[in-house]
């Protein structure tokens, strides 16, 4: 499936505050607010469970996300790749606004246009239509159901939550433009189809993405992990994001007059993020991962090797959120242990359903475990993460769920087995009883059970204690 690579239109103030002071205060990025694009994720099925889908349009630009801003960088201390710019010059006659952007953010990119970039203004109304139509023909009610009853097996979100109105309020409420990467078309969205300082920000944003997919071909990188490993798309969309805020960065470092009206036309247009701000933090902290640490990523990687390293990653993607928090993890290739969920159906019997399989990674473990610990210790215990897998199972209204993860080492496997013992008596309120190794809780008609073996941590959740003993076993040989 296509994906649709959104920007968030972004609070502005820390970087119009980092901009004028021009001082670093440490050597650390200073945090920055901008405006985002939301992607390889695509609709929200192409999504794992728990990572919600930008793709309720193509590739779009968000309203609030905090992106840390490049130290070092300027305008003109971008290293240009080998691509040659003259392509930019045959547009150089007609010198539209938009035109003016796209060859500005190619020089700083260094990546030529090499064909025409096609663009046009929505309105909030007609995105909504268009998120609307997008939803109804890729993310059906029977896989919006399944992700709800996944996410809420985890405790992810509150039950009855309807996930599909969530993304089309959180979208129409947060993109500020996108880009198609089916048609090839950009779209910015304008009330009055102006292009004021946030939408010349946010289209050179997303021009950045019709540069990716014009030398790249963005699909090609995401396909391959479509419905089968989210956290692999979770990442490929931190490196297109990522990418996409240190352009929009050094734009706008480059003219420092936007900086002014980019404060002026945020507070006209009256930009809202009531619905991202209320959001369960699986679904809000999951769209604004690839600007965040997508953007510390890329500057990781700028500063070994500038644009050049960033264009070496589209040639061996990150493959896992892992690498993307720990980029020494991505220099070193130090890929995830694949987990493979053996088939239960003869362990539940007869009425039983495979209703979704997936994997959390490290980024969506941390968040789950900061729903109910403190997020040093969330954070602390999810950093050994190696690999996991999840799958859910169903039979009406019950569920069960089988949950598998690896860690660098026994340690590591016994700190997140006792975040998950905590994580679990927290949210059911109730203590796990530990019988030869083998951790059982039964609260609110349900058991949970959690194993470590060596490096490896199983867990299931199912409707009786009779049944989450057997889904463990099974995990386990």
């Amino acid at each position: 499936m296509h994906r649709v690579l959104f920007t968030l239109a972004v609070l502005l103030m820390l970087l119009l505050i980092a901009c004028s002071t021009g001082a670093e205060t440490d050597t650390t990025p200073t945090p920055v607010a901008d405006t985002a694009t939301v992607q390889p994720q695509p609709s929200p099925r192409e999504q794992p469970a728990a990572i919600p889908s930008e793709e309720a349009t193509r590739t779009a630009t968000m309203q609030t996300t905090v992106v840390p801003v490049e130290e070092t960088t300027t305008a003109s201390a971008s290293s240009p790749t080998e691509e040659p710019q003259q392509a930019t010059a045959t547009k150089a006659a007609s010198r539209t606004e938009f035109d003016r952007i796209a060859e500005d953010a190619s020089e700083i990119r260094g990546l030529g246009i090499r064909e025409d970039i096609r663009e046009d203004y929505l309105t909030r109304e007609q995105l909504r239509e268009r998120l609307q139509k997008q939803l109804d023909e890729e993310f059906k009610p029977a896989d919006a159901e399944a992700d709800e009853r996944a996410l809420s097996a985890f405790g992810l979100i509150p039950e009855n939550l309807d996930l599909r109105k969530l993304y089309l309020d959180l979208y129409t409420e947060q993109i500020a433009g996108f880009y198609d990467t089916e048609t090839e078309n950009m779209y910015v969205i304008s009330t009055g189809k102006r292009l004021n300082a946030l939408g010349e920000l946010t289209y050179a944003h997303e021009v950045t993405h019709a540069l990716q997919d014009q030398h790249y071909d963005l699909d090609r990188l995401s396909k391959p992990y479509e419905n089968k490993n989210d956290d692999t798309l979770l990442s490929i969309s931190a490196l297109v994001e990522g990418d996409a805020v240190a352009l929009q960065n050094e734009y706008l470092i480059s003219k420092p007059a936007l900086i002014g009206r980019i404060q002026d036309a945020f507070e006209e247009e009256q930009i809202s993020s009531e619905k991202l701000g209320s959001a369960p933090p699986i679904i809000s902290e999951s769209l604004l991962f690839p600007y965040d640490a997508g953007a510390r990523f890329v500057t990781a990687l700028r500063r070994d090797g500038g644009w050049r390293s960033v264009d070496a990653a589209y040639k061996d993607p990150p493959k896992s959120t892992e690498q993307i928090l720990h980029p020494e993890k991505y220099t070193d290739r130090d890929a995830p242990t694949a987990v493979t969920i053996p088939d239960l159906g003869a362990v539940l019997g007869d009425g039983w359903a495979k209703l979704e399989t997936n994997l959390f990674g490290e980024f969506q473990t941390r968040v789950l475990l900061e729903g109910q610990l403190d997020d040093s210790l969330a954070r602390e215990a999810a950093a050994g993460w190696d690999g996991d897998g999840f799958v859910l199972w169903g039979k009406g209204e019950q569920d069960v769920v089988a949950w598998q993860t690896v860690w660098d080492s026994e340690d590591d496997a016994e700190q997140f087995a006792e975040a998950l013992r905590e994580y679990d008596e927290a949210r059911f309120d109730t203590s796990f009883e530990d019988v030869d190794g083998t951790l059982t809780l039964t609260a609110d008609g349900q058991a949970a059970t959690i194993r470590r073996t060596g490096t490896r941590v199983s867990y299931a959740l199912a409707p009786s204690e009779e049944i989450a003993p057997q889904v463990l076993d099974a995990l386990d040989r």
